[in-house]
């Protein structure tokens, strides 16, 4: 067993089903494969993970709540070891059940909301969800013990909005016995199964905004000063209070910034059952079916890999995987439209992706 390294952390997408069809993501539903992998595969991906000294997990999808063991996952962690274990969700159910998933181990919660507006969010999410979100948010601020995130796509439409999502994080941060809720601004770039089609790309050349953007609608409410990023956070993401408001936010532009890398220390686990060091890295052994000292075997591996390789053999290396959704959903390439986003971006003078 390897010593507790801080360091690393695992980042385990446990599905690639969501009870939503997001404009921006997976509009169709479409995915070439939909069953997850079994609990018994989970603990064990878990265990190799911590005997490898990684104590932080970071649960996505997906949507992790539409496993209806999702409960017991966390309850497993925690009973592995894991001392902070974070969630990425849509909101629909967390609020319903939070009480349970603290007591299994949740320490924090990455909220999506992409709009303050009801009717906005079920345009684009296709689900009438606003109510549940805003009181999953509200839930999970108050009740964790870690600071909470609201985290937005941030589009055209979206920015327009800024001023509302301002007012709510400071609403909320006023509140008796409430933690802290910041906001993140997530750019809109193509790594979706949306975007492989035409009207999934349509959408995005409608909605993308430039990082310029996003800080001119951020400047509009006082001087951003950077502070340090949040712990566990993609290293790229910069981090600012803004103005008097007494608000945090994480700006995020992949895109306008060229997909730089982190140099993180992130084990990913894909529904597949996949694991990787690199999104740039397209070789990625798979887990499922081994056991689970093989497991433990393959992620050292490639966590050395991470440590003492990659860095020589790999200096360039981007935080951008060409194939659109297929940590996610697997193999969904359109041929017709492999190369567009690639166009795209030499076109707007951005280097050879």
């Amino acid at each position: 067993m390897r010593e507790i390294n801080d360091k690393w952390h695992l980042r385990f997408a446990i599905t690639g089903r969501c009870n939503f069809r997001c404009k921006y993501c997976n509009m169709h539903g479409k995915t070439s494969y939909i069953e997850d992998m079994p609990l018994h595969e989970v603990k064990e991906i878990l265990q190799g993970a911590y005997a490898n000294g990684i104590r932080r997990v970071h649960f996505t999808g997906g949507e992790p709540f539409i496993r209806k063991d999702f409960l017991k996952i966390l309850a497993i962690a925690k009973d592995v070891g894991f001392n902070d274990e974070i969630v990425t969700t849509n909101g629909f159910m967390l609020h319903k059940v939070l009480d349970r998933c603290i007591e299994n181990g949740l320490t924090r919660a990455i909220i999506s909301l992409d709009s303050m507006s009801d009717e906005r969010n079920t345009n684009i999410t296709g689900v009438n969800f606003f109510k549940e979100t805003k009181k999953s948010i509200e839930a999970a601020t108050e009740k964790l013990s870690s600071t909470t995130k609201v985290s937005c796509v941030t589009m055209k439409s979206m920015l327009k909005e800024l001023p509302e999502f301002i007012q709510y994080i400071q609403e909320i941060n006023k509140r008796e016995n409430a933690g802290k809720l910041i906001l993140k601004l997530n750019q809109f770039h193509p790594d979706n199964e949306a975007q492989l089609h035409k009207e999934g790309q349509d959408y995005w050349v409608k909605e993308y905004v430039s990082d310029k953007e996003i800080f001119s609608a951020l400047g509009k409410f006082g001087e951003l000063k950077r502070i340090s990023n949040m712990v566990g956070d993609n290293p790229s993401y910069q981090y600012y209070t803004v103005g008097n408001t007494g608000v945090i936010v994480g700006v995020l532009c992949m895109m306008s910034w060229n997909f730089p890398c982190g140099k993180c220390f992130k084990l990913r686990a894909q529904p597949s059952g996949k694991i990787m060091v690199c999104k740039n890295y397209q070789k990625s052994p798979g887990l499922i079916g081994k056991t689970l000292k093989e497991k433990t075997r393959i992620i050292s591996d490639w966590m050395n890999y991470r440590e003492l390789k990659i860095d020589k053999e790999m200096p360039n290396r981007i935080h951008y995987n060409s194939q659109l959704g297929e940590e996610r959903w697997g193999k969904v390439d359109n041929p017709k439209s492999k190369n567009f986003f690639i166009n795209y971006l030499k076109k707007e003078g951005k280097p050879n992706i």
